[in-house]
């Protein structure tokens, strides 16, 4: 054993564990694009990026140090959600009247 292979003991997991996610995660966004628009899809697809930076950006058991977020990032996360959340309202249809 050398001293490269202290500390990988989870280490062929992770890409594993990585190409599972991503199966998912895109059979998830097709399925949703099967039961909705191709807007509805393509909004929350771009919602997950800034999930996702969020959750990584956690302490993690491989990434033990967290890092800290730009107030620039979690505002423009709030706008595309709150974006998201508007679009998906349902709203009410104004009847034309003809004269």
């Amino acid at each position: 054993m050398g001293p490269y292979t202290a500390g990988c003991d989870g280490a062929p997991m992770l890409p594993l564990l990585y190409i599972f996610t991503n199966i998912a995660f895109n059979i998830s966004a097709l399925n949703l694009m099967k039961i909705s628009s191709a807007v509805i899809s393509s909004l929350v697809v771009m919602s997950s990026v800034p999930l996702s930076m969020f959750l990584l950006s956690m302490p993690l058991p491989y990434l033990p140090q967290g890092s800290s977020l730009s107030p620039f990032f979690l505002l423009g996360s709030a706008v595309l959600l709150i974006g998201l959340i508007l679009y998906n309202i349902p709203q009410t249809q104004k009847k034309d009247t003809e004269l």
